[in-house]
């Protein structure tokens, strides 16, 4: 996540395009962040859901971070912002929530990866509709991405909910191979995506500027 960050801020220092990049610098950050939370859970001093549920809203305000950033880059304003807002404050009052009571069940787990499937179909759908035709294929590469991102996250939720099973352990640890790698896949598609975008974007104003100069002398 950090070296995405770093891409990214370098590619706009690169391209002169700033338009969302350090909204996705620090989305790829916080994301990071929460993921980092998990792997050192063994060694914090604090309840095992309670890391679940801080990593899980550290997730959901990277998506929504990102969110931020391909709105920002393709001058879309408020698009769908007020949806991005309320799952966001779901899993803020669900992480309140979970801080004070304690629970069996991977509730935080299932709450951030549920909302994280909706929040990366909402950017899909942003990406896919308000793009443009001239910029079609960097608009394909992101938004499958970032659709294949969100049936990961409810394919977490489904394993989840299968949670007391008999099979529940060996479900977990196949999805969790298979979710490592769909994540280090997909998200490097994201930010190439997001980079890729960033050029076609670039590309079109310039032969938008090309014609009015020529049109106007």
């Amino acid at each position: 996540y950090v070296l995405y960050a770093c891409v990214i801020m370098l590619n706009a220092r690169m391209t002169g395009i700033a338009k969302g990049a350090l909204w996705f610098a620090e989305a790829n950050l916080s994301r990071g962040t929460g993921l980092l939370l998990v792997g050192l859970s063994a060694w914090l001093p604090m309840r095992l859901q309670t890391t679940f549920a801080l990593s899980g809203l550290l997730a959901v305000a990277g998506m929504m971070m990102l969110h931020l950033s391909f709105v920002a880059l393709l001058d879309r304003g408020p698009l769908l912002r007020p949806l991005q807002y309320t799952l966001a404050a779901t899993m803020v009052v669900g992480t309140l929530y979970l801080l004070f009571v304690p629970s069996i069940y991977p509730v935080a787990l299932l709450l951030s990866c549920a909302i994280q499937g909706v929040q990366a179909a909402v950017i899909a759908s942003v990406v896919f509709l308000f793009s443009g035709e001239e910029v079609g294929l960097a608009v394909w590469l992101t938004g499958i991405s970032l659709s294949v991102y969100a049936i990961l996250m409810l394919a977490w939720v489904a394993v989840m909910l299968s949670f007391g099973a008999p099979h529940y352990l060996v479900l977990e640890t196949d999805m969790t191979r298979f979710w490592l790698i769909g994540c280090l896949i997909t998200n490097g598609a994201i930010a190439f995506g997001f980079m890729f975008l960033s050029s076609a974007k670039l590309r079109v104003e310039l032969l938008w500027h090309a014609q009015v100069d020529e049109l106007t002398g």
